[in-house]
C-alpha cells in the first residue's frame, strides 16, 4: 500500500511539473495532421496497430522524418530523443539501458535486457543493433518489462524499429553529406509498386570516415575512424485481399577502430606504469584496435485474414560474424595484455505464429507460439586469444596465453496470450501471460599458447560440454480509464524475466541464473488545448531480483548475479505544436535506484605502482550502474516559408546528471550536456534540400564506456563536436 501511495504522489508531482513546463522547452519535429495540431502515431506495442495514446503503457515513438530532423542516424543516437534511455557503447556494440535496467556484456551468445527488434524480428547480438536509420517508418520504445507478447529477455523494455512498406507510385530519395574528420555519408532509397499486387524497395547506406578523432601515440595511426555500408530490400506481395506476404533481406559490413579504443582513466595508473594521455581522444597502446564485422539476415512474414481472426507467421534467420583485436590495458608497459578474436559468431533462426482477433467489440485477444534456435560464441580455429608479452633483458619476447573456443547453443520455446476486455465503454482491462523454456548448452575447449602469437597451441587445458535449462512464467495486467475526451489514466503490473546463461569468455565458471523484475506503474496520457499539446506522464517502481551484472575479469568478462535492487522514478513526455510553424518536445526522467543487498561485489582498488587489486566489498545502498538521477530531453523546430523555399531550424538538447560505471562508484561519469542543431532549406517543389548541421556543439568531453580491471582503469571517449553539410533530393 505504501508503494502504491508513493507512486501516486510521484505521478501527481510529475503532472504538476509537466503542466508548468514552458512549451518551448522541447525536442524533435512532431508529425503534423492535415487538419492541424498533432498527428496520431500508430504503434504495434501489442502486436496490433493502435494509436500511441490508446496503449496503457509508457511508450515513446518517433517517425523516420522526425528522427532525421534531429540527426538521429542509428540506435546509438536515440538517447538524445527518448526520456529515460541511455545507450553507451561497450565493446563491439550498443548496450541500451532503460530506466536503469540493461546489460553491458557484448560477448556473442549473450543477450540484452533491453530487447531490440526490427520489423518484429529479434536482434540477438549487440553489434547487429547498430542499425543505420535510412528507410524507417517509425521507432517505438516500450518501457518496462515486455514479458508477454515480445518476451525475449525484455526485462527493461524494448526498442522496435519499423521500416516503411513500399507502395504506390515509384518514389525515392538520395543524399550525400560531408562532415568533419573527412567523413562522407551516402544514403539512398527507392520503392513502389512494380506489378499488380507486388511492391518492392531498396535502401542503401555508406559511411567512410578517413580521419580519426584521435591518434595512437605509439603507432602514430589515427583511431576512432572507420567505414561501413548497409543494404536492405523489402518485397510485399498481396495475392488477394486476404493475404499479404512480406520478404526482407539485409546485409551490413563495418571496419573501424571505434571500439576498445582504451585510454587510461585520469587519476589512475596502468599496470605498466602509464598515465593518461593529455589529449582526451588520444590513446597509448601497443596495437591499434580493430573491429571487422558483418551481418546478414532474411525474414518472411505471411498474414492471412480469416474474418474472425488473422493468422501471422514470421520466420527469420540472422548470421553475425566479427573479428576484433585490442590492447586491453590501453598502455605500454612491462606487462601487456592483448586480446585477439579470430572469429566471433552469432547465428539465429526464429519462428513465431500468431492468432489475433479482428473484433472491434468489447473482447479482443492475441495468442501465439515462439521458437528460437541460436548459437553464439568464439569459433575456431583460434576463438578468442588472450596473451601477455613479458620482455626479458636478453631482448627475447616469449608469449604465453590462452585460446578459448566456446559456444553457447540455445533452444527457446514459448507460448503466450493476451486478452483485452472493455468492462465499460470507458474502462479497459488487459491481462496477458507467457511461458518460456530455454535450453542452453556450452561446448568447446581451452588451449595454452606459447612461443609467439599465431603458432599452434602447445597444450589443451581441457574440453567442456555442459548443459542447463531455465523456465519461467511472465505476465502482466493493465487497467485503463478514459476520464475525458483525449485523457486516459492507467495502472499496470508486469513481471519480466531474463534467462540465465553461460559465460563464454569464462567457460569454466558456473552458469549465472535468471533475473526477474516486478514492475508497478501508474500514468496518464492526454491530448489537450485543441490537439495542440500531448502530455504523458508515468511513475514506476521496480523490484529487481537476482539481477545479472557485468564484471571485468582481466581481459575477459563475466556476468554474475547481484542480490537485489530497487528502482523508482517518474518521467514526463510532452509534445506541443503551438503554431503551424513551431513544434516542440520535452522529456524528463527522474531515477532513484539502489542495490538493496549486494554484499559480495567485485570492487577494484588502485595500486600505487599501477593497476588494480580486486577485493569483495559491500555496495548495498549504492546506485545502480548507468542510472543517472536526472535526464532531460529538449528540442524544437521552426519553419520559415520564403519565396525561395522553406527554412527549418531544428535544435535538440540532452542533459545527463551523471552515473557510476562500476558498482562501488570508483568509475564515474560526471554530468554532461549534448547540444545538436541543423538548418535545412527545402525547395518550393520539395524536391531538393540542403542541410547544415552540427552535433555536440559545446564540445562536451564525456565517456561512452569505462571499466575497472586488474590491468587498470580504462575508458572510451564519446564523440567530439561534428559539423557537416548534406545535399538531398526526392523523386
Amino acid at each position: 500500500m505504501k508503494t502504491f501511495t508513493a507512486l501516486t504522489v510521484m505521478l501527481a508531482t510529475a503532472s504538476a511539473l509537466a503542466v508548468s513546463a514552458p512549451a518551448a522547452m522541447a525536442q524533435t519535429v512532431t508529425e503534423r495532421a492535415d487538419t492541424g495540431g498533432l498527428a496520431d502515431i500508430v504503434v504495434t506495442a501489442r502486436k496490433q496497430e493502435e494509436n500511441l495514446q490508446d496503449v496503457p503503457i509508457a511508450i515513446s515513438a518517433f517517425t523516420g522524418d522526425s528522427l532525421a530532423a534531429s540527426r538521429v542516424s542509428g540506435v546509438q543516437d536515440l538517447n538524445v530523443t527518448i526520456p529515460g534511455l541511455h545507450i553507451p557503447s561497450a565493446g563491439v556494440g550498443q548496450t541500451p539501458f532503460l530506466r536503469g535496467v540493461g546489460s553491458s556484456d557484448t560477448a556473442p551468445g549473450q543477450e540484452s535486457a533491453v530487447a531490440i527488434y526490427v520489423d518484429g524480428v529479434y536482434q540477438p547480438m549487440p553489434w547487429s543493433n547498430m542499425i543505420p536509420f535510412n528507410n524507417i517508418e517509425r521507432v517505438e520504445v516500450l518501457k518496462g518489462p515486455q514479458g508477454t507478447l515480445f518476451g525475449r529477455n525484455a526485462t527493461g523494455g524494448l526498442i522496435h524499429v519499423v521500416t516503411r512498406d513500399p507502395s504506390g507510385d515509384l518514389q525515392g530519395n538520395a543524399s550525400v553529406a560531408y562532415e568533419r574528420f573527412d567523413r562522407i555519408i551516402g544514403k539512398g532509397y527507392i520503392g513502389g509498386d512494380i506489378a499488380e499486387g507486388i511492391a518492392a524497395d531498396f535502401a542503401a547506406y555508406y559511411s567512410n570516415q578517413r580521419d580519426g578523432w584521435g591518434k595512437n601515440l605509439i603507432t602514430g595511426n589515427d583511431v576512432f575512424k572507420g567505414r561501413s555500408y548497409a543494404l536492405r530490400s523489402k518485397w510485399v506481395f498481396q495475392p488477394s485481399d486476404r493475404a499479404k506476404i512480406t520478404v526482407i533481406g539485409d546485409y551490413r559490413k563495418e571496419r573501424s577502430s571505434n571500439n576498445y579504443t582504451f585510454r587510461v582513466v585520469p587519476g589512475t595508473i596502468s599496470i605498466g606504469g602509464d598515465l593518461p594521455t593529455e589529449n582526451f581522444y588520444n590513446i597509448r597502446a601497443d596495437m591499434d584496435p580493430l573491429h571487422r564485422g558483418r551481418v546478414w539476415s532474411a525474414s518472411g512474414k505471411v498474414e492471412y485474414d480469416f474474418d474472425a481472426f488473422t493468422l501471422t507467421s514470421l520466420s527469420a534467420y540472422q548470421d553475425n560474424k566479427f573479428k576484433v583485436e585490442w590492447d586491453n590495458d590501453g598502455s605500454v608497459g612491462e606487462t601487456l595484455v592483448h586480446v585477439s578474436v579470430d572469429k566471433a559468431i552469432t547465428r539465429m533462426f526464429t519462428q513465431e505464429l500468431q492468432l489475433a482477433s479482428n473484433s472491434n467489440g468489447p473482447f479482443r485477444w492475441i495468442a501465439g507460439l515462439y521458437y528460437m534456435n541460436m548459437v553464439g560464441g568464439w569459433d575456431g580455429p583460434k576463438g578468442i586469444q588472450l596473451y601477455g608479452e613479458h620482455v626479458v633483458p636478453s631482448g627475447g619476447a616469449p608469449f604465453l596465453g590462452v585460446d578459448i573456443i566456446s559456444k553457447v547453443k540455445t533452444k527457446s520455446y514459448a507460448v503466450f496470450a493476451e486478452v483485452t476486455y472493455d468492462v465499460t465503454p470507458s474502462t479497459h482491462l488487459t491481462v496477458g501471460g507467457r511461458f518460456t523454456r530455454d535450453e542452453r548448452r556450452l561446448y568447446g575447449e581451452q588451449f595454452l599458447e606459447g612461443g609467439a602469437p599465431g603458432l599452434a597451441p602447445i597444450m589443451s587445458l581441457g574440453a567442456f560440454d555442459l548443459d542447463t535449462s531455465f523456465e519461467e512464467p511472465t505476465y502482466r495486467a493493465m487497467l485503463s480509464q478514459d476520464v475525458a475526451d483525449g485523457v486516459m489514466l492507467y495502472a499496470s503490473y508486469s513481471r519480466g524475466f531474463k534467462s540465465g546463461n553461460f559465460n563464454t569468455t569464462n567457460p569454466a565458471n558456473p552458469p549465472f541464473q535468471p533475473e526477474k523484475l516486478d514492475a508497478y506503474e501508474v500514468g496518464f496520457k492526454s491530448r489537450l488545448i485543441g490537439n495542440a499539446l500531448q502530455l504523458n506522464a508515468a511513475a514506476f517502481y521496480y523490484d529487481y531480483a537476482n539481477m545479472q551484472l557485468f564484471e571485468a575479469r582481466g581481459p575477459t568478462t563475466n556476468v554474475v548475479n547481484a542480490a537485489s535492487s530497487k528502482i523508482k522514478g517518474f518521467e514526463i513526455d510532452a509534445t506541443a505544436r503551438p503554431t503551424d510553424r513551431l513544434s516542440a518536445r520535452m522529456g524528463f526522467t527522474y531515477l532513484d535506484s539502489e542495490y538493496t543487498d549486494f554484499e559480495n561485489a567485485a570492487c577494484f582498488f588502485s595500486n600505487p605502482a599501477g593497476g588494480n587489486t580486486a577485493m569483495p566489498c559491500d555496495v548495498s545502498g549504492n546506485p545502480l550502474v548507468r542510472s543517472p538521477k536526472f535526464t532531460v530531453n529538449l528540442g524544437a523546430d521552426y519553419t520559415l516559408p520564403t519565396s525561395v523555399g522553406d527554412f527549418t531550424l531544428t535544435t535538440s538538447y540532452y542533459f545527463n546528471s551523471g552515473f557510476n560505471f562500476s558498482p562501488e562508484g570508483k568509475l564515474h561519469q560526471a554530468d554532461y550536456n549534448l547540444l545538436n542543431a541543423q538548418l535545412r532549406w527545402t525547395s518550393l517543389s520539395e524536391r531538393y534540400n540542403v542541410t547544415l548541421y552540427a552535433s555536440n556543439i559545446t564540445k562536451q568531453k564525456y565517456t561512452a564506456f569505462q571499466v575497472a580491471q586488474g590491468e587498470g582503469d580504462v575508458q572510451v571517449a564519446g564523440a567530439p563536436r561534428v559539423f557537416g553539410v548534406e545535399f538531398g533530393v526526392r523523386f
